[in-house]
């Protein structure tokens, strides 16, 4: 049975996996780690199988979107779209009335799924990952 649950201890070495797979710019261990126990840091499970995570920081009334994965082999199969829904109504619930991200300009299934939940690209951070991609700064101005 599918479920979002705050990161806990148990969710560490999977998330940690799943980070650095996913991710241009993973966050250490240490980094999730010190995550455990945060309402904003969500974790996607079926039964004891974490399928991905996400996660957002609140300044005044914005919501900063962090980071969405989901496990290379359950790709394809809506769990990111479950897991942005959850953030959205967490940063609803806190008072954010928007919602911000930075997100690779290459990563078109990325960009598909923010699209698809009205996110709109305002900028662009020239040469800001490692590869020298371009970061694409998208906003969901009203939640």
């Amino acid at each position: 049975m599918l479920k979002t649950e705050t990161l806990s201890k148990k969710h560490l070495n999977a998330v940690a996996d799943i980070e650095a797979y996913s991710i241009i710019c993973p966050w250490s261990y240490a980094q999730i780690k010190k995550c455990v126990g945060d309402k904003n840091f969500i974790v996607l499970t079926d039964g004891d199988i974490v399928l991905g995570y996400g996660s957002f920081y609140m300044t005044a009334d914005e919501a900063n979107l962090n980071n969405i994965a989901v496990k290379k082999e359950e790709r394809g199969k809506g769990y990111s779209k479950i897991i942005m829904e959850r953030l959205l109504a967490l940063a609803k619930a806190q008072g954010a009335v928007a919602v911000t991200l930075e997100v690779e300009s290459k990563n078109a299934v990325a960009l598909n799924l923010y699209r698809s939940f009205d996110f709109k690209g305002e900028g662009e951070r020239k040469n800001y990952y490692p590869d020298g991609d371009s970061a694409i700064i998208m906003w969901k101005r009203s939640l």
